[in-house]
């Protein structure tokens, strides 16, 4: 059961097999995952939309000031960027480890899930996971029902965008200023 308030909680215990970076290679899993990530962006609205900008302020706002000039082209590109113009459900944090086979496909950590571009949620499985194009196409074919070619460009976007975020997270949580 999905409960969405401030954030979004499962009440519900799964067990199962906890994904790592190998899933990703298995084709019949790509798509299994994106019939599973279709499921979750038919969900309704959560009333929060994702702050992509406000999320990479808040990064950067974290920085030690040497880092804060390396940071700057990230911030640049997000602050570049409009909002999205498609939204739904979104998890916003599909990292192997989040991702669990029960044997149906679920998700765990709901704590980034608001409403976002459905790109996202593909592009984070596909940046962070280091996916091949040939990967990414499985995916996409599979969410998109064969037309994988039409969305190539917007997801590299949304690409672009998540590697700029997570630099900035990273950074952040890396910091000497996050020592204190």
């Amino acid at each position: 059961m999905l409960y969405v308030r401030e954030t979004v909680l499962l009440a519900e215990w799964a067990e199962g097999e906890v994904w790592t970076r190998a899933q990703f290679d298995d084709d019949a899993n790509l798509q299994r995952l994106a019939t599973a990530l279709r499921e979750v962006h038919g969900l309704p609205l959560t009333g929060r939309v994702f702050d992509l900008q406000g999320a990479a302020r808040q990064y950067a706002g974290l920085l030690d000031a040497a880092t804060r000039d390396a940071a700057a082209p990230h911030l640049a590109l997000i602050e570049s960027m409009r909002g999205p113009q498609i939204l739904c459900c979104c998890h916003n944090d599909l990292v192997a480890e989040n991702i669990i086979s029960t044997p149906r496909i679920r998700f765990l950590d709901w704590e980034y899930a608001c409403d976002n571009d459905p790109l996202f949620d593909l592009a984070i499985v596909v940046a962070h996971h280091g996916l091949s194009s040939r990967q990414a196409g499985v995916l996409l074919d599979a969410y998109f029902d064969g037309k994988s070619e039409r969305w190539r460009e917007q997801l590299a976007t949304q690409m672009r965008l998540y590697d700029a975020l997570h630099w900035l997270w990273a950074a952040a949580y890396a910091s000497p200023a996050q020592e204190k």
